[in-house]
């Protein structure tokens, strides 16, 4: 075994031991650097597969008929989140498939989509009053509240 040098002079173990542990750390905070930079990309790319998988779920659902996943799917459309592209019209047609199964929160949404005029409807209030006072009747608060406007 070699024995530990510094300027050509020998050094004492305890001093040899002491380098041993500092070069020993500087390894193991290499290490950890890189496992945190890797577990930190599959996490990244791990949450984006996620959210696909999640998304293809949750649409699967919506196509089986489930109105609160329509609801979900419409919400993520409209706004653009869930990994979907904003899109007005993909939202008002979730809401109206969740509205015709009564699901009174799609049906304010309907109803609000027909007073500004969204997705290519043009502004229909009678339409939009219609639809308060369904989502009204099935007892949404603020469906009621924006029927006392009109």
């Amino acid at each position: 075994m070699r024995q530990a040098t510094v300027c050509g002079r020998p050094v004492t173990a305890a001093i040899s031991i002491q380098t041993g542990r500092r070069r020993h750390r500087r390894s193991w905070f290499a290490r950890s650097a890189l496992l945190a930079f890797g577990v930190l990309a599959m996490l990244v790319t791990g949450a984006a597969h996620a959210a696909d998988a999640a998304t293809g779920a949750l649409m699967r659902q919506a196509q089986a008929g489930d109105r609160f996943a329509q609801m979900t799917i419409a919400d993520d459309f409209r706004q653009g989140a869930g990994g979907l592209s904003k899109d007005d019209r993909q939202a008002l047609i979730w809401y109206q498939k969740a509205a015709d199964q009564g699901h009174t929160p799609a049906q304010n949404w309907v109803a609000y989509f027909h007073e500004q005029g969204l997705a290519g409807l043009s502004k229909d209030e009678a339409q939009a009053a219609a639809w308060y006072r369904k989502a009204a009747d099935g007892g949404n608060a603020f469906a009621q509240v924006t029927l006392g406007y009109y």
